[in-house]
């Protein structure tokens, strides 16, 4: 079926009612509630969170990682947390679980969705650098929002090769599907009770040249922008100095690439949130 009668038929589907949106993994609800819970502490939350032995082994190795790495080396859960606190707990819960989503037993699904995966954690990656360093957005909330900007990709992926869309297909048509996913990724966020800052960078990515009222949005494209650098879509990138973001903040350095110069000295922090996110 062509691209466009498979868009159609989402349409149709997502106007119905009837298409299929990915759903969370039952910890991260759990752990969501739990930090929002004024009653609840880490020890409560490191119950519900051994109730998962997958997401256990997880946050011992994140705790673990450079970013949070301590003197000792951290082998429990309850020291594992007390290092990285219940918000970055909650975080990481969510970053663990989408990561679930990208992973499928479907030989072409596999290999698109681990592309869209990639692409998530470099974005999400550069998110947390920008934010840092620009104190425009809380880092963790960033890198969690650029994590979750293509997250409506994976219904149409799954669709279309369910559709009998061969992966070339899909592949040489990638810019008109990356295009059409935003609709969704709103309706998965709102489905699993996200933040509208959140759900805001779901709908205005890759409008890069607007200003959006959210912080969030503007440096998740940001981001998104870096992403594209040296590769064959940067052509179809505006040039940095076009981004709402960037005319609206004259001051920022730009290096000889056009790039912003604090990210080309931070490739070590993008590199070390990238294996972080990639367990």
């Amino acid at each position: 079926m062509k691209l466009t009668q498979v868009f159609l038929q989402i349409e149709k589907e997502i106007i119905a009612e009837t298409f299929s949106l990915p759903a969370l993994p039952a910890v991260a609800f759990k752990v969501k509630d739990a930090v929002k819970d004024p009653n609840s502490d880490l020890n409560k939350l490191a119950h519900i969170v051994n109730l998962d032995p997958s997401f256990s082994a997880y946050l011992i190795s994140l705790a673990n990682s450079p970013l949070y790495r301590g003197i000792d080396t951290i082998e429990s859960l309850p020291v594992a947390m007390g290092r990285m606190g219940m918000e970055s707990t909650r975080s990481s819960a969510m970053i663990f679980a989408v990561r679930s989503l990208f992973k499928t037993k479907g030989q072409t699904c596999k290999k698109l969705l681990n592309k869209l995966w990639k692409q998530a954690c470099y974005v999400s990656a550069l998110s947390f650098v920008i934010a840092s360093n620009l104190k425009a957005a809380d880092p963790e909330k960033a890198s969690l929002a650029g994590l979750m900007h293509n997250i409506g990709m994976i219904p149409v992926v799954i669709k279309l090769v369910e559709q009998g869309n061969t992966e070339s297909e899909i592949l040489r048509n990638w810019g008109t599907v990356m295009m059409f996913f935003r609709k969704i990724s709103v309706r998965v966020l709102a489905k699993w009770g996200m933040p509208d800052d959140i759900k805001a960078v779901a709908h205005g990515i890759y409008e890069m040249r607007k200003l959006h009222s959210e912080d969030l949005v503007n440096l998740v494209n940001l981001a998104l922008w870096h992403s594209h650098l040296g590769k064959p879509e940067f052509k179809q990138m505006p040039p940095l100095a076009e981004l709402g973001f960037i005319a609206n903040h004259k001051e920022l350095n730009l290096d000889t690439d056009e790039s912003l110069t604090f990210l080309k000295e931070s490739q070590s922090e993008v590199k070390q949130m990238m294996q972080a996110l990639n367990f």
